[in-house]
């Protein structure tokens, strides 16, 4: 950054973010690490304060977690240079991280860092927001670190602008541009040298992964990651409207240690059955993985800390900390049923539909309704029932068996449903297919081509 113009370019820009986010606030925190991102939301905040007349109070805060011998001096040279270079206090707070958490030392230094800028702010009102210096590298990498976790649609929303207390400025700018915005400002920062530790995570992301996937895929990845992050956060803002409007609706006590969720819950979209999990987690304290939340909307789940997620036959979700599991129904254990032609009725409820068909219909065609395609010369030998503990099918092109739990599991059938779904044996016990969900390895070797549909609608009781 050459030159007076660029700097003031980059000091507009800012301003209209940082207006937007500190809107009806009279004091924002400052996180000030001393590194080149925070001492640049540090001057940033500053320059257009004083050039706009924003009148806020701005509050320093440095939190020393205590990880090397010299990190108190360091904290008392940056509190002197803040105070001589910007005519500020800096406040510095010094916290030992214990490594209780799962995720380490790291993931405890954040926990302690986090609360004690909350406790600094709420001295100053309780809706006194916190502004940290995370920047448009940083939420490529967040990004990236998420999809190599696996995570799902919210996850790739990554930092967002505003995050409860927390506001994030910076997420237009990139680290350079701001390294060369203090150069230019004559402000002084110090690189943390942990930030060279490739035991850690996101530096191997940052050091080693994103250069070579820019040098050898796309240069442009870290913006693409970051557009990204920001087109999942719109997406996540949508979604988590339609959560808070169910929430308000039927009283969802979040914070409660036994949550009971409506039928309606069931009707909701994924995404949207998803975050609210994903909500009432967090408010416990609960760190939940994509197979927490899989296992949850199939409708029985064992969570972390003793927790229990399992659906009820009326649908009804509930969630708490020592549930007993569901017990599966009567019907589970009823005798099977011959099939023929026409629609047959289901003594535990629904019914199914066997209609000849000569050849295997579209994959379009099928995609509204739980139906599936098979091949037999007499079907009469086959028998429906449901599904029993144990249960193995040899899939089409699967070297091996699968269970079906894990089918059901796969397909997000809830369990209350799981014990409903109607399996086709043959005449010697094997599952030929789970209608709409699976087919077996030997079910389309010749024969007369029948189309099996199941219509769940109707229930005839247990």
């Amino acid at each position: 950054m050459g030159n007076s113009r660029q700097a003031a370019a980059l000091e507009r820009e800012f301003l209209a973010i940082w207006c937007r986010l500190v809107a009806g606030h009279a004091t924002v925190v400052l996180a000030i690490s001393g590194g080149g991102d925070s001492m640049a939301l540090l001057t940033l905040a500053l320059r257009v304060n004083d050039a706009h007349g924003l009148n806020l109070s701005l509050i320093p805060v440095h939190v020393d977690h205590g990880l090397r011998a010299e990190s108190g001096v360091e904290a008392a040279e940056l509190a002197q240079y803040v105070r001589e270079r910007f005519g500020l206090e800096l406040i510095s707070r010094s916290v030992t991280a214990a490594p209780r958490d799962p995720g380490g030392l790291e993931m405890a230094a954040r926990a302690a860092r986090l609360r004690i800028l909350h406790q600094v702010r709420r001295a100053y009102g309780e809706q006194t927001p916190v502004a940290l210096a995370h920047q448009a590298d940083d939420q490529a990498e967040t990004v990236l670190m998420r999809i190599l976790a696996g995570t799902g649609v919210a996850g790739l929303a990554g930092i967002r602008p505003q995050a409860g207390a927390f506001l994030h400025p910076l997420l237009a700018f990139g680290r350079v541009q701001l390294r060369e915005y203090l150069t230019f400002r004559d402000v002084r920062w110090v690189e943390d040298p942990s930030n060279q530790d490739r035991s850690i995570l996101r530096n191997r992301i940052r050091l080693d992964l994103l250069p070579d996937l820019k040098a050898q895929y796309n240069p442009r990845l870290g913006r693409a990651l970051a557009e990204l992050g920001e087109q999942a956060a719109e997406w996540r803002e949508l979604v988590e409207s339609a959560v808070d409007r169910f929430v308000q609706a039927f009283a969802v006590e979040v914070g409660a240690e036994r949550i009971l969720l409506p039928d309606a819950f069931g009707r909701l979209a994924r995404p949207e059955q998803a975050l609210l999990l994903q909500k009432i987690a967090t408010k416990h304290h609960l760190r939940l993985t994509a197979q927490h939340l899989h296992a949850a909307l199939a409708g029985q789940a064992a969570w972390p800390a003793g927790w229990t997620v399992r659906k009820s036959a009326t649908g009804q979700w509930e969630i708490g900390r020592g549930l007993a599991a569901a017990q599966p129904e009567a019907f589970a254990a009823l005798q099977p049923i011959a099939l023929c032609e026409g629609w047959n009725a289901l003594p535990w409820g629904g019914r199914v539909g066997v209609e000849r068909a000569g050849e295997i219909p579209k994959r379009d065609a099928l995609s509204h309704q739980s139906a599936s395609w098979v091949q037999a010369a007499d079907l009469t030998r086959w028998r429906i029932r449901t599904w029993q503990p144990g249960d193995r099918i040899r899939l089409l092109g699967l070297n091996g068996t699968k269970k079906l739990q894990d089918v059901f599991v796969d397909q997000k059938i809830p369990i209350a449903d799981k014990h409903r779904w109607p399996v086709v044996v043959d005449e010697e016990g094997a599952i030929v297919a789970v209608i709409g969900l699976a087919v077996a390895d030997g079910a389309r070797k010749g024969g007369i081509g029948w189309l099996l549909r199941y219509d769940p609608a109707i229930h005839s009781g247990t």
